[in-house]
């Protein structure tokens, strides 16, 4: 899974817009058609962003031989729970893996921070 906003389209990002540009002119003037423009191009947007949504999920799904994983992964991206692979601390281009070295380590550094 790449980037969180794959499904993107240069027509959505055309569309989105076209939706700030009538929200600016609806601020800058008082004209209820204007209005009702603008409201009726944003409900279409939010259908339009969720089909997109549902059909990138989908094929994700169907990309990936492991389905549940993949599903429970978009489920997490989505939900903003997804952590990525945290890096092992370094000290002098040795890797500290101990618990007690990478205390030793933070000690350290947070000393020579003070001076």
């Amino acid at each position: 899974m790449k980037d969180k906003n794959d499904w993107i389209t240069q027509r959505i990002k055309m569309s989105f817009k076209q939706t700030r540009s009538l929200y600016a002119f609806t601020n800058n003037n008082n004209i209820p058609k204007a209005k009702a423009l603008y409201i009726k191009h944003c409900k279409i947007l939010r259908k339009v962003i969720k089909v997109a949504t549902k059909q990138h999920c989908s094929t994700l799904i169907a990309k990936y031989n492991n389905k549940i994983k993949t599903t429970q992964n978009i489920i997490k991206k989505e939900a903003g729970k997804l952590h990525s692979v945290q890096q092992v601390p370094t000290m002098n281009d040795e890797k500290l893996e101990d618990p007690p070295h990478v205390a030793n380590a933070s000690i350290i550094s947070l000393q020579l921070l003070k001076y």
